[in-house]
């Protein structure tokens, strides 16, 4: 998996969120056929907008240096947040790797706000630990992206410690979450809601089906 050794507000800066796109020295004598190459581009917005959907969020981000026309797409057709702290560079330090990991997050909420989160993925292995700004940023990522909109909510989040994730009350207003995963040691906490369709309730931690 390939790691981002940048901070998340300078890998922003560089997924061209403060960039402009490079020109290319050499250009075709014929831009409209060079255009027509460019098929990916010319696709109709709801295919692009699927094709992100299967991306990491940071891969989907970095589709900004492409092209003008894709500097500001992601932001308009995010419809998946799917993030893990692995994909960010190593530290020994796991709150700091945290606070990475948070900023990034924050960010992506922050500028796609107008859209509407359908699966939502974190995982957080290798930066979680027992603190009240870990237990805030989670709660928080997860009150953004509730609504009748969220079909999928899959969440690992393990430490070293006792930090045991309790989702926020208003989750109940997910009417449409077909798939729901959590680590063993908190799924109790989401059998009190009651959701009408959904199909799955999984253990992430020993891969069972509830």
């Amino acid at each position: 998996m390939k790691r981002f050794s940048h901070s998340p507000l300078l890998f922003f800066e560089m997924a061209g969120l403060e960039t402009t796109p490079a020109t290319s020295k050499r250009r075709k004598p014929d831009e409209e056929q060079e255009e027509n190459d460019d098929r990916i581009s010319n696709l109709p917005e709801g295919v692009l907008s699927h094709i992100l959907s299967f991306l990491p969020t940071q891969s989907t981000v970095a589709t900004s240096l492409l092209s003008s026309k894709w500097r500001h797409f992601w932001q308009q057709h995010l419809s998946v947040l799917d993030v893990s702290d692995e994909s960010f560079q190593p530290n020994d330090d796991r709150f700091e790797l945290f606070k990475t990991l948070s900023v990034f997050v924050n960010s992506v909420i922050t500028l796609g706000k107008r859209c509407e989160i359908q699966k939502m993925r974190i995982s957080s292995t290798q930066s979680l630990v027992d603190d009240k700004f870990c237990t805030y940023s989670v709660n928080t990522w997860v009150r953004s992206v509730v609504g009748p909109h969220l079909k999928e909510l899959d969440l690992k989040l393990f430490s070293n410690d006792a930090y045991c994730f309790e989702p926020p009350t208003n989750l109940s207003a997910c009417i449409n979450l077909v798939s729901l995963r959590q680590e063993a040691h908190s799924i109790f906490y989401f059998v009190k809601f009651h959701f009408t369709v959904l199909e799955s309730l999984w253990d992430t931690d020993n891969l069972d089906r509830i």
